[in-house]
């Protein structure tokens, strides 16, 4: 809406015509008398307009500001563009111009990075996702907003680990848009076929690894657990990691890099993902099969328990499932006791390059899109649309089972779950691919060693890709 309508609208004038109901109106009255008259006073009015837009935007300091955060027809977006639309009416003074993201959505990555380079970046960005954040701070890609939060009320009771990802050297340079954490989802109702409690899901690895076998019915093409071992295989992996109490990698002081996946713990994780396959023989048959083809198992009742987001399970009740068929729990303790699993998702950033002005209008946005008030109005929204599952937020005392209808102990697995929450592993985009080859080889080979496949992994990694990386980091300090 511009300027002049928004003061004629406010000062109720005009009603029932806008500009382009008054012009073909003033027309038909004059053009019968004459032309050139017409012509200047069309003139005349648009200079007018034009004057009027401008003073109002001085008066009222209006700051545009882009962001790619456009919604999608879906009833998600539809709850999220009316949260949109409650911003623009409570700050007239930032117009925000939505647009999509270019191309694909897997390219969103890519077009962020490419607009940065050619300058046309949006002022606000809605989904830097971990860890590729971790590289654009370093790029210079994302403003620090220590000095909007720190002070900031909005922000005092929250989940630190949630903004762990954006941090760097003490500064925060992100607030989450989305969070998820992982968590032992199981079918319930595969539970009671065999004569498990699916009140009482497993503890630990071991009471794990006999739930799996007890739920594995070769005969019946169902298995106990669907274990991710394709390409992505270290996001999973690196809980196991965590749980036996040890890291994948290590951030040093300076920014470097250390492998620590030849240590004890992370051993003993492969050696569990080995047994699981091996000697308890309750997983899918295929190891390395697609993440996809693993949700499809657990939703065509081929998988008893899966590794989720309680948040996703909005795609398996989409799909046919029941909410009584569906259990969700913390993940099972590691041999040390501890519990341990991953949280993730994408953040708001502001363009560096931004001016001031555009800066203060995005942080204001952000502060709305991200505040309590308004995640209580995206979740009584979904219970109205009847999209009822778990969300995971930054804020400590928000229950999501206070405004939506689904079992209480999804709502307090995954408030469990986040309390338990690690970010993922240092370098996880440039290692992941490396460490696929250990996970995947003791899968498919019974006899391949796990400190051996660890070894020979480390000396890839720190070949190509460690000491190059602390290299680059070392030349940087020298510099400075």
């Amino acid at each position: 809406m511009s300027g002049w309508s928004e003061g004629r609208r406010k000062r109720g004038e005009g009603a029932g015509r806008t500009p382009s109901t008054v012009l073909p109106y003033f027309f038909l009255r004059v053009v019968s008398s004459n032309r050139t008259i017409l012509i200047w006073t069309y003139i005349g009015v648009l200079v007018a307009l034009s004057a009027c837009s401008e003073r109002y935007e001085r008066e009222h300091r209006v700051v545009r500001i882009t962001t790619w955060d456009e919604p999608p027809n879906t009833p998600v977006g539809r709850i999220v563009g009316v949260l949109q639309r409650e911003f623009d009416e409570s700050f007239p003074h930032i117009e925000v111009q939505r647009r999509p993201v270019g191309g694909r959505a897997t390219d969103s990555r890519l077009a962020f990075t490419t607009a940065m380079a050619g300058d046309n970046a949006p002022d606000c960005y809605h989904a830097a996702y971990f860890p590729t954040i971790s590289l654009w701070i370093e790029q210079g890609f994302c403003l620090p907003l220590d000095d909007y939060i720190r002070g900031d009320p909005q922000f005092r009771d929250v989940v630190e680990a949630a903004f762990a990802p954006a941090e760097k050297d003490g500064h925060i340079y992100g607030v989450p848009s989305e969070l998820y954490v992982m968590a032992l989802v199981y079918r319930k109702d595969l539970f009671e076929e065999v004569g498990l409690d699916p009140r009482r899901p497993p503890k630990n690895w071991l009471e794990f690894a006999e739930y799996a076998m007890r739920l594995t019915d070769p005969e019946r093409h169902r298995y106990g657990f669907a274990i991710l071992g394709q390409e992505w295989a270290s996001w999973h992996w690196e809980i196991y990691v965590w749980q036996a109490g040890g890291e994948v990698t290590e951030r040093l002081p300076d920014g470097r890099c250390r492998v620590r996946f030849t240590e004890e713990p992370a051993v003993r994780a492969l050696q569990y993902y080995k047994d699981l396959r091996w000697k308890y023989r309750c997983i899918q048959s295929n190891p390395l099969q697609s993440y996809q083809d693993n949700r499809r198992d657990f939703l065509q009742g081929r998988a008893a328990m899966i590794l989720s987001s309680p948040e996703w399970i909005g795609d398996f009740l989409n799909e046919g499932l029941r909410p009584e068929q569906i259990g969700i729990a913390p993940l099972p303790a590691g041999p040390t006791g501890l519990r341990a699993t991953q949280i993730g998702g994408a953040f708001y950033i502001i363009n560096p390059r931004s001016s001031k002005a555009k800066q203060d209008a995005a942080w204001e946005y952000i502060r709305f899109m991200t505040s309590k008030e308004a995640q209580i109005k995206r979740l009584k929204m979904m219970e109205e649309a009847h999209l009822r599952y778990p969300i995971a937020f930054f804020y400590r005392d928000l229950r999501v089972e206070d405004y939506l209808t689904i079992p209480e102990e999804w709502g307090e697995a995954s408030a469990t779950s986040l309390k338990y929450g690690r970010m993922e592993y240092y370098l996880k985009d440039r290692i992941e691919p490396y460490l696929a080859r250990p996970i995947q080889a003791v899968l498919v080979d019974p006899g391949a060693d796990p400190r051996e496949e660890l070894e020979k992994c480390a000396e890839r990694v720190l070949r190509e890709v460690v000491e190059p990386f602390n290299e680059e980091i070392e030349r940087k300090l020298a510099r400075r």
